[in-house]
């Protein structure tokens, strides 16, 4: 009775399908430079950098947007994340987002945010501190963020297919919160 997902190129999509898998999003990969709007600064960054004290709200705030429990995960990216920041609203923790060397590339991910405006916070504050190329991952359908990251200097280099296999999915709750995943394939 269990979900499974998995993220399928167009060469793989074919080959799910008939193993029962369908199709319930995409995902694209966004990859370039960050070029920030002309008044960013460090100094007027809202966000900080996270402190492991701060584990019980990344979970209340990875939990609904990610559907499950994901504490042993979140724990780990302490140090699996070059960064790992927190965007806070009304003084409390509302967002998230860290980043990790993957290629020659910074992949921004995961990325928690209440909202889109937030997310390109969040997205600003590490692809400023980035040393490579920035690499975000999002459904491409989230047109307002996608207009906003090729305006910041990204492109789309590749597409792929979210496909599931069971029931239930979508899991319980709201899914808009999760902005980037930490990998594809992670989610």
């Amino acid at each position: 009775d269990a979900a499974v997902f998995l993220t399928a190129t167009r060469t793989g999509r074919p080959l799910y399908a008939k193993l029962g898998f369908r199709v319930t999003g995409r995902s694209a990969t966004y990859l370039g430079r960050f070029r920030p709007d002309d008044n960013w600064s460090v100094g007027s960054d809202p966000t900080r950098p996270a402190r492991e004290d701060d584990l019980p709200a990344l979970v209340r705030i990875d939990r609904p947007a990610f559907g499950a429990d994901r504490e042993y995960l979140l724990r780990r990216l302490f140090t699996f994340t070059d960064q790992l920041r927190i965007l806070e609203r009304d003084g409390q923790p509302a967002g998230y987002a860290g980043t990790w060397p993957n290629a020659g590339t910074d992949v921004i991910g995961p990325l928690v945010a209440p909202d889109t405006e937030a997310a390109q916070t969040l997205i600003t504050s590490v692809a400023q501190r980035a040393s490579d190329p920035v690499r975000l991952d999002f459904d491409p359908a989230r047109s307002a963020l996608t207009a906003w990251a090729r305006s910041h200097g990204l492109a789309i280099i590749n597409e792929t297919a979210f496909m599931v296999h069971g029931t239930p999915w979508p899991p319980p709750g709201p899914h808009d919160r999760l902005f980037c995943p930490i990998t594809v394939a992670l989610g």
